[in-house]
């Protein structure tokens, strides 16, 4: 009797230990699927901003992000860059190495740095009229013409028409500079 009593319980325990296996692969394939769907959902998630001074719609969608989002940063880019007091031309060169990349700090730092220096010598002041943008896709690129006015207290130093080219890359939604260039304008 007593024998019949251990066999079943040792069935028993075979039997829960089958079923515990069985529910631990189910557990397993369903994380393994989890972080699948997951990894496809980051990849296809847009994100859609709209913050009270941008008056049309900003798409984010991993590495691509729609044309009016690039307008916006030109616009930002060209005024961290191109529009600055005496007072206030170290703020706006430091927000503009904050969206350069990692790469190109350096470069970009140093020619700021002297562009910083020469203009503070000299207490010039600067203001740029963005008139045009043309975006590249294809070369991650833009190019931002308009009106730049650098001007002293004495004497307006130039009043001309400017091109400024912005290389850039898109990492995780945010856009970051490759290059800034002054380009010929047509």
């Amino acid at each position: 009797m007593t024998f019949k009593l251990f066999q079943s319980k040792v069935d028993n325990l075979i039997s829960e230990n089958r079923l515990l296996k069985f529910v631990v692969l189910v557990l397993a394939g369903s994380t393994i699927v989890c972080m699948i769907l997951s990894l496809y959902a980051m990849k296809t998630q847009k994100t859609i901003i709209l913050p009270p001074v941008v008056d049309k719609r900003i798409v984010i969608s991993g590495t691509t992000v729609n044309d009016d989002y690039l307008k916006l940063y030109g616009r930002y880019i060209t005024s961290l860059l191109l529009c600055w007091h005496p007072s206030s031309i170290s703020s706006g060169f430091s927000d503009l190495l904050t969206l350069a990349t990692p790469e190109h700090f350096g470069e970009l730092k140093t020619e700021l740095s002297r562009n910083e220096k020469a203009m503070k010598k000299i207490q010039a002041s600067s203001m740029f009229y963005p008139s045009k943008m043309i975006i590249d896709r294809k070369k991650k690129s833009m190019v931002i013409t308009g009106t730049r006015r650098l001007f002293t207290p004495a004497a307006v130093l130039e009043k001309e028409l400017r091109s400024y080219r912005v290389d850039y890359t898109i990492l995780n939604g945010r856009l970051f500079i490759r290059r800034i260039s002054e380009q010929e304008t047509t």
